[in-house]
């Protein structure tokens, strides 16, 4: 072989090994997009799914990823502006930045009224999931409120009583008289939950928190989910079934924390599903947990617009089992919910049923819904339940974004949520378990609180909370094996208004990175190559 054609060998080579040093912005099946609207703060929908919000001023859009070679929609909305909507799509491994411009509402927009009274009184009244107000005594002004001209939702509850649904369509500079008889509800019932050992804390509906054992009371009928949690053992999730005047007996053995463990490394595509582990939630995807007894453990993925995943992983001590996922469409003879509450930690019944609990990182993703109408409610304490009915389409998404209007004088606390890489490390405030990361704790107490991570293999991570009254304070920590101080990421949710009310979640999406080590192996390839060329025309 000559000087010159081995050094053109060298050169393709090099040049090879840089091409496949470059960073690929996505999937081969998928590509990602990046959208701003003018004003900023903007919830973003695309097919009708929730997905984040647009940034104010100069922040920076986050990446979303979507599939390829499909055609999308996009919605914009904001309070007091008119939505915008488009269609775009993006090829595979490509980004697309789409801005869009939203006019502001002019004072032509009409608006009607709605009142509402009810029998007997004393109940609550929502419109659109919003709490308005208690009905009076008889004599006594109705709750009225004045709203965009079109149809509504009005609900009316009291305890005791069925709830009483009603979709009104209010027109333009007229009022609309609702009249609520409320009919005697069935009786609630109880559960009675025994662990073993005692002494374990006992959550339900991830809301009430009691030490077993335990005593729940005027628990509606349906299905419910405990949750038994104590320091050293394994957290053990039930679900329980309610019937109408009765107590449902829970019995409940502990598993000891055991000293073999290893990790799972969980990915899906698209990325930002739900994930359950033996029946408890752990996060979304993309995502590590850690401290897993070694064994067979079940295995949940969930996504609006997707089918369920499930399936079973074995854990090997002192290593980490890969799992990736490609999700599957939804079929197109069911729709899909997704939900996000500020604050977050509410409980979540559809149906009456126990659904989950909302989070500050991504929404609750409720795949496989029956197409028709749904009630939804929205609990959590210190805070007016959330009522509202969802509309779900075959083959569509529905989305729900609502922020829980406080009860007065009701909720004096805040909240701290915890997230931790690797995931599933245990938390402690003030030298108390609550629990495994990620962890949304719900009235604490407002103050100063020390909060500590502990994972089996990593250094242990410690720092002070400072929690405001009706605000959620975040903390991320990134757990290291030796040799290195972990960092805090610490910050006090806010609120962004919206046509609906909604808080500023932080939805999983991928973003593109490049490791300073990748762009120098691609950059030092083409370099010399170059050089190899010149050399031998020289």
């Amino acid at each position: 072989m000559t000087p010159f054609r081995f050094s053109c060998l060298v050169a393709g080579l090099v040049l090879v090994l840089a091409a496949l040093a470059a960073p690929v912005l996505a999937d081969g099946d998928t590509g990602l997009v990046r959208v701003s609207s003018s004003p900023g703060g903007a919830l973003v929908y695309i097919d009708d799914i929730y997905r984040g919000v647009t940034p104010i001023g100069q922040g920076i859009p986050q990446t979303i990823e979507v599939f390829s070679s499909t055609q999308h929609t996009l919605r914009l909305v904001k309070q007091g502006y008119q939505d915008y909507a488009t269609t775009f799509s993006v090829d595979a491994g490509q980004l697309r930045d789409i801005s869009g411009t939203l006019p502001p509402v002019t004072q032509t927009s009409t608006f009607g009224t709605i009142s509402v009274l009810s029998t007997p009184s004393g109940a609550s009244v929502y419109i659109d999931g919003t709490f308005y107000g208690t009905t009076p005594a008889a004599g006594g002004s109705p709750v009225v409120q004045s709203v965009i001209a079109g149809k509504h939702r009005v609900s009316v509850q009291l305890d005791g009583y069925a709830t009483y649904s009603t979709t009104v369509d209010a027109a333009s500079g007229q009022t609309q008289n609702v009249v609520a008889t409320l009919s005697s509800d069935q009786p609630n019932g109880a559960i009675q939950v025994s662990t073993s050992p005692s002494g374990a804390t006992i959550t339900l509906d991830g809301g009430d928190a009691r030490t077993s054992p335990a005593a729940f009371t005027n628990v509606a009928p349906g299905m419910h989910m405990i949750v038994a949690t104590l320091d050293g053992y394994e957290p053990l999730p039930q679900s329980v079934q309610v019937n109408s005047g009765q107590t449902a007996q829970a019995t409940l053995t502990l598993t000891r924390v055991s000293p073999s463990i290893g990790s799972l490394h969980l990915t899906s595509v698209p990325s930002a599903a739900d994930i359950y582990l033996d029946g408890a939630y752990r996060g979304s995807t993309p995502i590590t947990i850690g401290n897993l007894a070694t064994g067979s453990h079940a295995v949940l993925l969930r996504r609006a617009g997707y089918q369920e995943y499930s399936t079973t992983v074995s854990i090997s001590s002192g290593s980490t089992t890969e799992l990736p996922v490609s999700l599957a469409a939804q079929p197109s003879t069911s729709g899909s919910i997704d939900v996000v509450t500020y604050p977050a930690a509410a409980s979540v019944y559809l149906d009456g049923a126990y659904i989950g609990q909302t989070n500050p990182w991504d929404a609750l993703d409720l795949p496989g819904i029956a197409p028709g109408d749904h009630d939804l409610t929205l609990s959590l304490g210190g805070y007016y339940d959330y009522v509202t009915t969802v509309t779900v389409t075959a083959g569509r998404g529905s989305s729900v974004v609502a922020t829980l209007k406080d009860q007065p004088g009701a909720n004096p606390n805040g909240q701290v949520a915890a997230v931790s890489a690797p995931s599933g490390a245990m938390v402690y405030l003030d030298s108390v378990y609550r629990g495994l990361t990620p962890l949304t704790l719900v009235a604490v107490p407002t103050g100063a609180h020390t909060l500590l991570i502990r994972s089996s293999g990593y250094q242990d991570w410690a720092t002070s909370v400072q929690v405001i009254e009706g605000d959620t304070a975040q903390v991320s920590a990134a757990l290291v094996a030796s040799g290195a101080t972990p960092t805090a990421t610490l910050t006090a949710a806010t609120p962004i208004a919206t046509t609906t009310a909604t808080a500023t979640p932080t939805t999983a999406v991928p973003t593109t990175t490049r490791s300073g080590l990748v762009d120098g192996l691609a950059l030092a390839g083409i370099a010399l190559a170059g050089l190899l060329v010149l050399r031998v025309r020289r």
